[in-house]
């Protein structure tokens, strides 16, 4: 009797165990489009019930995974969403450079060109006048097109770096809460499975935002890695943050700005995933083009205006630039040309209209080694005089007799002083921005001998001056300089409007200078560069064009390889249908055995209890 009972136990057993294999194998089928799903597998053992037999039961249910492919396949995986982003990226920069149509820079710089070499054909053609500076203003607009276009670029990337950032946010916080409920439920003896597979999704959906690594505690949960810091820590969570860092020699811009980011208040390196991709394009690629672009507009300004302003229009006009403006930001072509096209300097001669020589020069441009020529300031002199007594290095220097007035003010600042008769100075003829514009000239216009002093007086409205500013009143410049409160209140005169101040740290001296001319021209030394300017925008389109396709070809040998982990893992991990319907009639036909079972000992019993 006691061996019936036993029988019906053991058929329960085996009842309920064909059971959860059924179920196991449904919950396997029904996730088979499921992503990064791990297909689960009943562990059957013989029970264990002391001498005698116990029939069977499932001990385990494990899921099917191979953790080493699954490492290697999130490490592949964040180097292909690095390489994927470069590859979208750099596309998108390569179309700031392209010339479909003839809309782009190149055909923009061959026609400015050609319209110079075209006014050495007709210096006199006011038709062809015309031309030329609509080309330019047609480059023109097309570098402040591509400046506004890489700005733009810059904004999007801002942007986009924030959302993965805010995503990568969200994914750390989701497995935060999972790791808490897989310990949970494997304190209380249960599995946690389905937990673990939605963790797996979560670092897969990770990997493709950033590089990390992982370790698994004793209790089930997991701790993420970025760098050296962790991210994910049980439930604990640390949020990453973007912040902009500002070049220091380029002021205030975003777009030369780096990009730094931060887990509680560290910073971390970003090498992997769609993140570093994006401030890989928005730190350096971006910039880069920037800059060869920002060259390239102010060697052409430079070199054109240099060339340009030497030179005379059909009215005899000069010393006209041809474009405004300092760089790729804000050049244009100069207005005054804009309204009369006449003013264009062709000629390099007075009243000699059909003189070409300087549409020649600004035409041979084009084939002249400009880029990276390099700009020698002529604001430094050594200037030669009688005596350099008293001068020390910071004193102002000026001509006897001039006066900032009138705006034609001759000023120099002692940088050193060479010897007893040489000092070198620091030109310039706007005191507040210490610098000169064209020409800047020592001699005087009588052509009397020239006395440079270091006693320069300033008034209050910012006017220089070696000379007394008002010869009808009764204060000459050194008792202006003496000026006090107390004695312009005796006199009834403005005490402000009235003082001077001395700019001199020493005794005054004056000194003849002995050395001419002393004339100087700012701004119209240049070394020779290394390229013309069609060969460096050659050069940038092929560079930026060459990472393009390197990123692009890194981007598919990584997706060839993450392909190949992915298939692999699929072959361990992913669920056969094939084999899960095996499992089901196998299953299903133990249950109906284990039925039978049950009702073969219920008639033994019955046989038994009718005796």
């Amino acid at each position: 009797m006691n061996n019936l009972i036993s029988s019906l136990q053991i058929a329960k057993r085996a009842l309920s165990t064909q059971r959860l294999g059924l179920s196991i194998a449904g919950h396997n089928i029904s996730n088979v489009n499921t992503p990064n799903y791990a297909r689960q597998q009943a562990l059957v053992e013989p029970g264990v019930g002391g001498a005698g037999m116990a029939g069977v039961e499932i001990t385990y249910i494990r899921r099917i995974q191979d953790r080493v492919v699954d490492e290697r396949l999130r490490l592949n995986t964040q180097e292909l969403a690095k390489w994927q982003t470069l590859s979208d990226r750099l596309s998108q920069i390569e179309t700031f450079f392209s010339d479909l149509a003839g809309t782009g820079l190149s055909g923009a710089l061959s026609d400015f060109w050609n319209s110079w070499q075209d006014l050495t054909v007709s210096p006199e053609s006011e038709s062809s006048r015309l031309v030329a500076v609509q080309r330019g203003v047609v480059l023109a607009s097309r570098l402040q097109d591509m400046n506004a276009g890489m700005e733009e670029s810059h904004a999007d990337l801002d942007a986009e770096i924030n959302r993965k950032i805010t995503e990568s946010n969200e994914i750390t916080t989701r497995i935060g809460k999972l790791n808490q409920e897989i310990v949970s439920i494997e304190l209380s003896g249960s599995q946690a499975n389905d937990q673990r597979t939605l963790r797996d999704y979560q670092l897969a959906q990770l990997s493709e935002l950033i590089n990390f690594r992982t370790t698994e505690r004793n209790d089930g949960s997991i701790q993420v890695f970025v760098d050296s810091l962790s991210l994910v820590e049980g439930n604990r969570v640390t949020e990453l943050v973007a912040e902009l860092i500002p070049n220091t020699t380029e002021g205030e811009s975003t777009s030369t700005a780096s990009t730094r980011i931060l887990a509680s208040n560290n910073e971390v390196a970003i090498s992997e995933g769609t993140l570093a991709g994006l401030i890989e394009a928005r730190d350096q690629h971006l910039p880069s083009m920037l800059t060869r672009m920002k060259t390239l507009s102010e060697t052409l300004i430079a070199q054109v205006n240099k060339l340009h302003k030497s030179g005379y229009g059909l009215d005899n006009s000069s010393g006209l630039e041809f474009f405004s403006g300092t760089s790729i930001d804000d050049i244009t072509v100069n207005s005054k040309l804009l309204a009369d096209p006449k003013k264009l300097g062709v000629s390099s001669a007075l009243s000699a209209p059909g003189n070409n020589e300087i549409a020649l020069e600004i035409a041979q441009l084009q084939t002249s080694l400009t880029i990276g020529a390099t700009v020698i300031p002529d604001d430094r002199q050594t200037l030669t005089v009688d005596s350099t007594d008293d001068w020390s290095k910071g004193d102002i220097l000026g001509v006897v007799g001039s006066s900032d007035l009138n705006g034609t003010g001759t000023w120099g600042e002692i940088l050193t002083v060479d010897s007893g008769t040489q000092v070198t100075v620091k030109l310039f003829q706007n005191p507040t921005t210490k610098t000169f514009d064209k020409r800047f000239n020592f001699e005087q216009e009588d052509g009397s001998t020239t006395v440079l002093t270091n006693k320069v007086y300033r008034d209050f409205y910012h006017n220089w001056m070696t000379v007394d500013p008002n010869s009808t009143d009764e204060l000459d410049i050194d008792q202006l300089g003496a000026l006090t409160q107390t004695r312009a209140e005796e006199l009834e005169i403005n005490f402000d409007e009235h003082k001077l101040y001395q700019l001199w740290g020493g005794q005054a001296n004056n000194s003849v200078m002995t050395a001419n001319p002393q004339t100087f021209t700012s701004g119209e030394t240049f070394t020779e560069g290394t390229q013309t300017f069609s060969d460096y925008f050659a050069s940038m389109y092929s560079f930026i064009g060459t990472q393009s396709q390197q990123a692009q070809r890194n981007s598919e040998n990584t997706e060839l390889l993450v392909q190949q982990l992915t298939d692999y893992r699929e072959k361990v991990s992913g669920v056969s249908l094939d084999e899960e319907m095996a499992n089901l009639i196998q299953f299903q036909r133990a249950f109906e055995a284990s039925a039978r079972y049950i009702r073969i000992v219920d008639e033994m019993l019955a046989t038994l209890m009718n005796m």
